[in-house]
């Protein structure tokens, strides 16, 4: 069986992308609980710096907390901001950088054959790291460090539900179950 779809992209894909993309990446997580655990920890230091400094003087030393003030702003922008808009970019480049208003999948069992403009690429089931789904849009995330210049739209292909030409979504969310199960399995069965 080959389920065949055509999406047609738009900027809340691409969010909605990025926002799926970051919560399957087990190193986004980690990078974004670190750098708001510090940010707040210098905040609440900060503040308590100060008010110990009031409690005891009635003044405080500016140059004292303003270090502490830094690193809070620093790790907070990081952790709360730039590693999201940062991954946001990122598929916006893969999506825009194919000049392409419309992506063509032919999905089977094996692999997902992709076309997007003048370029084809073929994503094999084997490198997908998980699937989800909402109301629009099926997500299939891929792992690409390996070979990252083989992946034409990089770690998410994004498929419409609306854009089903052969086969129906239902038939896909079938398909993507069994095809990430039987992956998983392997991957208990080698550990």
């Amino acid at each position: 069986m080959i389920i065949k779809n055509t999406t047609t992209c738009n900027n809340n894909m691409i969010n909605q992308a990025a926002v799926v993309s970051n919560s399957k990446i087990e190193t986004y997580r980690k990078k974004k609980l670190i750098y708001n655990c510090i940010g707040l920890v210098s905040g609440m230091t900060a503040a308590a710096v100060m008010a110990r400094q009031l409690a005891n003087t009635g003044d405080y030393n500016i140059f004292l907390i303003l270090p502490f003030v830094a690193v809070c702003g620093f790790c907070l922008f990081m952790g709360m901001y730039y590693l999201d808009r940062n991954k946001y970019n990122q598929i916006k480049q893969y999506y825009s950088g194919m000049g392409c208003t419309n992506i063509q999948y032919e999905i089977d069992s094996e692999e997902i054959i992709v076309n997007a403009s003048s370029k084809q690429s073929a994503y094999r089931w084997d490198d997908a790291v998980s699937w989800m789904e909402n109301q629009n849009y099926f997500y299939i995330i891929y792992d690409t460090g390996s070979e990252p210049e083989a992946f034409i739209l990089g770690e998410c292909l994004i498929i419409s539900k609306k854009g089903f030409t052969q086969c129906t979504a239902s038939d896909l969310r079938q398909l993507c179950g069994a095809v990430m199960e039987e992956h998983k399995n392997k991957r208990n069965n080698n550990s």
